[in-house]
């Protein structure tokens, strides 16, 4: 009945589980602490991404498929869409802002099916 090798009587045994679930206790606030700090961490952190590859140009061309475009949003739609055009001349690549999962700029079709993409991910 006695608990443990320095439990002498029962008192020493309730001393003993006092301190235990005091123990305890801290432990479960410090991780609910962290599991709320997670959570905050989660909520704005990228959840869906969506990439498209595409010939900007009509007919098979040469060079295939070397231009895209990646949608990286959060849970509420939040983030940014990159998108890049490849010529033989050279590579433009595009940034546009992304808030409840539009953007105050144009897109282009390929933005928009990159986007689509990301959104049934989250």
């Amino acid at each position: 009945f006695l608990r443990g090798k320095d439990a002498q009587n029962l008192e020493d045994v309730v001393n003993i589980l006092s301190k235990e679930v005091n123990s305890l206790e801290e432990f479960q606030k410090e991780a609910a602490q962290a599991m709320s700090l997670l959570n905050e961490k989660i909520a704005t952190s990228i959840r869906g991404v969506g990439l498209v590859r595409f010939n900007p140009f009509k007919g098979s061309g040469s060079g295939g498929n070397q231009s895209f475009a990646v949608a990286l949003i959060d849970v509420d739609g939040n983030g940014l869409i990159i998108s890049s055009l490849y010529t033989r001349e050279r590579v433009s690549t595009y940034a546009k802002p992304l808030k409840n999962f539009s953007s105050k700029y144009d897109l282009s079709d390929e933005e928009k099916q990159a986007l689509e993409e990301a959104r049934k991910k989250v």
